[in-house]
C-alpha cells in the first residue's frame, strides 16, 4: 500500500504537467456566491497554503468541494486539479501568526529554512513571494533536487529518503515559489536548517514573505526573512568601510536597497541607516 501511494504521489507530478498541456480547466461556482475558483476552500479570494491545508485534511475520505473533478472522493486528480491554480490571488504579508521556521538569507542570495525555535517544529507545506518579482526560480534547489545533489539529507528532515523524495513542486515563477508534501510531514529540530539554492539575489528581505503549513494546523504561518550579512556592508566584501560608508553617502534619501545602503530592510536609506553602518564600522 506504501509503494502504491509513493507511486500515485510521483504520477501527480508527471500528470499535472500534461493536464496543462492539454488546455484542462477547473471551473466551479459556489452554490449563491456567484465565481468561485476551484481550490479556493476557504473562501477567501485565493488558492494558498490555507487550502493546502484543508485540502491535504480532506485526502483519501472525501468533501464535495474538495471533490473537484466531481467523482465522488479527493484523491490524485483532484490534487493536480488544486495545483493549475495554486498561486491564485496568492496573498502577501498577511500577518499570520509567528512559528519557529524563518527563511534566511546571505549577502549573495542563498537561502535556508532554519528552526530558530528551541523545540522541534514540524511542517508540510512553505512558500516564498515576492512583491515585486524578483525570484529567481532557476535558482531555487527544491528538496528534491537537494537530495539528489546530496546537498539536503533526509535526516535533516526528520523524514526517510522515500519519504522526502515526495515532496512536490507546487509553483515556480518570480512571484512565487512553493513545496508542499500530501502525505508526511517534516520535522526540524532546534538550530537544523536545509537550503534554498540562491534565488533571492535581488531585492530586499521586505520584499518577501515566508509562509509555511504547520502539521496538524488548518491554516498557514509566517515566518521572518532574516538577512544573515553584517549591517552596513553594502558592498558585502565582508567589513564595514570607508567604501560603504560613500555608498550609503550617496544614496541617502533616494536608495532603496541593501546594494544602496538599506540595511534595516525598510525600502529606504535614511539615519537609521546610518546608524546601523556606524554601529559596525571598522568590524
Amino acid at each position: 500500500m506504501k509503494r502504491l501511494g509513493i507511486a500515485l504521489w510521483v504520477a501527480v507530478f508527471a500528470v499535472s504537467g500534461v493536464a496543462a498541456q492539454a488546455g484542462a480547466v477547473l471551473e466551479g461556482v459556489a452554490p449563491g456566491e456567484g465565481s468561485w475558483i476551484p481550490g479556493d476552500f476557504d473562501r477567501d479570494g485565493d488558492v494558498d497554503l490555507d487550502d493546502f491545508a484543508i485540502l491535504k485534511s480532506w485526502f483519501g475520505i472525501g468533501w464535495w468541494e474538495a471533490d473537484l473533478d466531481d467523482d465522488g472522493d479527493v484523491d490524485i486528480e483532484d490534487i493536480v486539479g488544486f495545483k493549475q491554480n495554486f498561486g491564485y490571488n496568492f496573498p502577501t504579508h498577511p500577518g499570520k501568526p509567528l512559528g519557529g521556521l524563518n527563511l534566511h538569507i546571505d549577502a549573495v542570495g542563498n537561502g535556508r529554512i532554519v528552526n530558530d525555535g528551541d523545540s522541534p517544529f514540524t511542517f508540510d507545506a512553505f512558500a516564498v513571494a515576492s512583491d515585486a518579482r524578483l525570484i529567481d526560480h532557476a535558482d531555487w534547489t527544491t528538496i528534491g533536487e537537494g537530495l539528489l545533489a546530496g546537498t539536503i539529507r533526509p535526516e535533516w528532515l526528520g523524514m526517510p529518503l522515500m519519504e522526502a523524495w515526495m515532496w512536490g513542486v507546487m509553483h515556480a515563477d518570480a512571484f512565487l515559489i512553493a513545496e508542499c508534501h500530501f502525505s508526511a510531514e517534516a520535522t526540524l529540530q532546534p538550530g537544523a536548517s536545509f537550503p534554498l539554492g540562491a534565488p533571492f539575489s535581488q531585492g530586499t528581505p521586505a520584499d518577501l514573505t515566508f509562509l509555511y503549513v504547520r502539521a496538524g494546523y488548518l491554516g498557514s504561518w509566517e515566518g521572518l526573512v532574516i538577512r544573515d550579512a553584517k549591517g552596513g556592508d553594502a558592498d558585502l566584501d565582508g567589513d564595514v568601510d570607508l567604501d560603504d560608508f560613500v555608498i550609503v553617502k550617496d544614496n541617502f534619501g533616494t536608495g532603496s536597497s541593501w546594494s544602496e545602503g538599506d540595511f534595516d530592510g525598510d525600502g529606504d536609506v535614511d539615519l537609521d541607516d546610518f546608524s546601523i553602518l556606524k554601529l559596525n564600522y571598522q568590524t
